[in-house]
């Protein structure tokens, strides 16, 4: 007798709801951006009221995005699962198990532009210069609920000008951003599904500003002023800030809410060529403009008199004077003469003329230079010339023996009396007056002329009268004693 075992393997059938089973819905989201998700709940109920059991299979189907998973067995009679939405639009959830499903249409999930239901619209700046320019408009998108939606497509249109893109989807924070370039007033209208916003934005003119009156002929070191002129446009905003710029590396200088017209002074420290800028700017962000050329120069010290005398003879001293000028625009700080022959004087910072005399030692001719410094190191220079020459000898005008004694030819008789009168040049003195016998023996020696006795002398001996001046300039004379 035979036996014959057979082996029968057969698949395992999913459980599912019996006959009679309900299954309701639930998500926590209603409205989710592109990209976002909500959880879904599926509770299913088998007839009697009692909770389907552990490992009933729920399906769950809709549009407009993804599950994960898409086929979810139960636990205590709900089934869980992930819905993500890929595109915008209106995802009705469904899900069903064995005989089991949702009732109706299912529960509505509303993705991107569908979940939409508030847009507001502004602009960056909200306004444009009369001739136009570049804004950034920015299109902010919440759901119902007031949460942000990104990842969701905004549709743009303008009635004038040209839009960056048409399409941007919001960003993280829920915000779609558009470059508009355009030369006039402009309606931009942003649209998500049926929802849509509009902002105007408007060209207004900027604020006039005119730079005039700048001091005439400017210099370095001198306090230098400008008018400056605010005009408010017509439709225009007040003037908030007024900067202005002397375009000598300063930078900037930010005067405030200035409406009229003002005066700003400044102080250039070096000569040269500068641009002065002007900005004005008003509560709307609209900014004028204006800028003009300085030509700044430099206001060199000036003496307003030099003198010297055109002739001097060596050794006489001459008179000499400088004049600073009344009312200098920059202080004297110095005067300072180079006589031309290694010799000078500083005369300090004097206020009025300022006479002295200088001497020279040398004939020749000297170039005279007087420097004037101001506080600020500028100079200026004035010179003159003086010719030197050497003076007349000094003069001999009497040597002579007084006495009338006839005195002995050899020495030791009685005493003889001379007399001398002599004189210098105009401006020098008489520095020396000396008498001497053939013999080098000196019988007079003084400063001046005059009357002197000596027995020194016999008949026949020569004396020689030698006069010298202050300037070095030397006469002699001589007499055959009696």
């Amino acid at each position: 007798m035979c036996a014959i075992l057979v082996l029968v393997a057969c698949e395992k059938v999913p459980l599912t709801a019996p006959t009679g089973s309900t299954i309701t819905l639930s998500v926590d989201k209603t409205a989710i951006p592109i990209g976002g998700t909500a959880t879904v709940s599926a509770v299913v109920t088998e007839a009697g009221n009692t909770a389907a059991h552990n490992g009933t299979m729920v399906t769950f189907s809709g549009g407009f995005g993804t599950f994960s998973p898409q086929q979810v067995p139960t636990s205590g009679g709900v089934a869980r699962t992930t819905y993500t939405g890929t595109t915008s639009g209106i995802a009705r959830i469904k899900a069903f198990s064995g005989g089991a499903a949702t009732e109706g249409e299912g529960i509505e999930v509303r993705v991107g532009g569908a979940a939409a239901e508030r847009i507001t619209v502004r602009a960056e700046p909200a306004t444009l210069t009369a001739t136009g320019g570049t804004v950034t408009v920015v299109a902010n998108v919440q759901d119902a609920a007031g949460g942000i939606l990104p990842n969701t497509p905004v549709n743009f249109s303008t009635d004038n000008g040209t839009l960056g893109a048409n399409t941007v989807s919001t960003d993280a924070s829920g915000e779609a951003r558009v470059q508009l370039s355009t030369t006039k007033t402009s309606i931009v209208t942003a649209a998500v599904g049926t929802k849509t916003a509009s902002i105007t934005i408007t060209a207004v003119a900027a604020p006039g500003i005119a730079i005039s009156a700048c001091t005439t002929a400017p210099v370095a070191f001198v306090p230098v002023s400008c008018t400056f002129t605010v005009t408010v446009a017509t439709g225009g905003a007040l003037v908030t800030n007024l900067v202005v710029n002397w375009g000598d590396g300063t930078g900037d200088r930010s005067l405030g809410p200035i409406n009229a017209v003002t005066t700003v002074p400044t102080t250039y420290s070096a000569s040269g060529v500068y641009t002065v800028s002007a900005s004005a700017t008003d509560a709307n962000g609209q900014i004028g403009r204006s800028s003009l050329t300085l030509n700044v120069g430099r206001s060199l010290p000036t003496l307003s008199a030099f003198t010297c005398p055109a002739t001097l003879n060596v050794g006489v001293a001459g008179a000499f004077s400088v004049t600073p000028p009344a009312n200098p625009s920059i202080p004297i700080s110095n005067i300072t003469v180079d006589f031309g022959d290694g010799s000078s004087r500083n005369l300090g910072a004097p206020t009025g003329a300022t006479g002295f005399a200088k001497s020279y030692s040398a004939e020749g001719a000297y170039t005279v230079n007087a420097a004037i410094t101001d506080t600020q190191g500028q100079r200026g220079a004035s010179s003159c010339s003086v010719i030197v020459t050497s003076a007349a000898a000094p003069t001999i005008t009497t040597f002579a023996q007084t006495s009338e004694t006839t005195i002995p030819a050899v020495v030791g008789g009685p005493a003889e009396t001379f007399n001398i009168v002599v004189s210098a040049a105009p401006g020098l003195q008489i520095r020396s007056v000396v008498v001497t016998k053939q013999d080098g023996e000196q019988l007079y020696s003084s400063t001046t002329g005059g009357t002197f006795a000596t027995s020194r002398v016999a008949r026949g001996d020569i004396l020689t009268l030698r006069v010298t001046d202050s300037a070095g300039n030397t006469a002699q004379s001589q007499l055959v004693v009696q």
